[in-house]
């Protein structure tokens, strides 16, 4: 048996930090089954610490909460004008994004004819380019907000292309460009509503982005791309040692012939691999020289690294050979170690398969 374990007391405390960053409303980001952490666990969790307001990227993500009696507002990041979704959005009474003329015009024709008042943010694309407005859209944008008669804008946000790498230029940059499409609705006489921008990294390093809302999903968890002493980070592997022996001096280890004993080597074999995460990261974007050169440094430095280990009853143990897909094998050599004791590494909760048990605990 094998299972992701989240850590709740963990989870807790990472909540709390941020929430006292946090003089604005936080809107809990569930994108990617609550960042691996559980889509709907992870949305009562937050319900429980006060949070009215979750974002989803996907409408079966929202469409899930529902059905599991989710009952606060659910922001549906991602927009759409196809009719068949724009139906499920209004049967389950979610919260629509509005990225394109069509979208608002599916939106609004589908609520009148229901005779209700669609909830909507509006999306503004200020340097990221992929939904929303463009800035030279606003006063189309006006036109279309106010002969839409069925549908509310509760508020309008954009998303920040590189907030977490240091590059204070371009977040003031999208900054600047969402605040003057705002400011320019305004005076075409929109009521915006509340104004989000600030994601996970943007919230912690740029607090001039806080407006009237934050977006906070992989902060909750500890895991960004720089350093964050005062959070935990959440999420990972439990299991058993499934079975030892002791291996000759010169014996293979694993996949590929890369790692052979150099002594007589006792090692345990764990029932996971990198199917559940172990190993995983996401993905690297390299599109300019410079961050192609960082991650080639990086990956020297990996060469001259101590192995990834493993704690096995209170002890680590590295793990040597390949990963697999399915198992790992770890050196028990130094250790006291036996068939059926406790194993635990740590894991990126986003790279374990959505089919893996989480287990939720207040402690060890």
């Amino acid at each position: 048996m094998k299972a992701l374990l989240v850590r709740l007391d963990h989870l807790e405390h990472n909540f709390k930090t941020l929430q006292a960053l946090a003089h604005v409303k936080i809107i809990a980001v569930l994108k990617g089954n609550g960042y691996g952490l559980g889509l709907v666990e992870m949305a009562f969790f937050y319900q429980q610490h006060g949070v009215t307001t979750v974002a989803v990227a996907s409408l079966a993500e929202a469409m899930l909460l529902r059905d599991n009696h989710y009952e606060h507002q659910i922001l549906l990041l991602s927009s759409t004008c196809l009719a068949e979704e724009v139906e499920a959005i209004l049967k389950y009474n979610i919260t629509a994004t509005i990225g394109s003329l069509e979208a608002l015009s599916e939106l609004n024709a589908q609520a009148k004819a229901l005779d209700i008042t669609a909830i909507a943010h509006v999306k503004l694309d200020s340097g990221f380019g992929r939904y929303g407005f463009l800035p030279t859209a606003m006063q189309t944008l006006a036109s279309a907000i106010t002969a839409a008669e069925n549908v509310q804008m509760q508020g309008v946000f954009s998303h920040f292309s590189n907030a977490c790498n240091d590059n204070p230029a371009s977040v003031q940059r999208q900054l600047t460009c969402f605040l003057q499409c705002i400011d320019e609705l305004e005076q075409l006489g929109v009521d915006v509503g509340i104004r989000h921008i600030a994601n996970s990294s943007a919230f912690l390093k740029f607090p001039n982005t806080h407006l009237d809302a934050v977006r906070i999903g992989s902060a909750f968890l500890g895991r960004l791309t720089f350093a964050t002493p005062d959070l935990h980070r959440i999420g990972s592997l439990v299991s058993k040692v499934s079975e030892m022996k002791t291996l000759p001096v010169g014996h293979n280890v694993g996949y590929a012939d890369i790692f052979q004993t150099r002594r007589p080597t006792k090692i345990a074999i764990l029932p996971f691999g990198y199917i559940d995460g172990l190993g995983l990261e996401r993905s690297r974007d390299a599109f300019k020289l410079k961050e192609a050169i960082r991650y080639i440094a990086r990956e020297i430095k990996q060469i001259f690294r101590k192995p990834m280990v493993v704690e096995i009853a209170g002890q680590t143990a590295p793990i040597i050979g390949r990963i697999g897909m399915c198992h790992t094998i770890v050196d028990v050599s130094h250790i006291q170690a036996n068939v059926g004791d406790p194993v635990s590494v740590r894991v990126n909760p986003l790279m374990v398969d959505g089919c893996l048990k989480r287990i939720y605990k207040a402690g060890e």
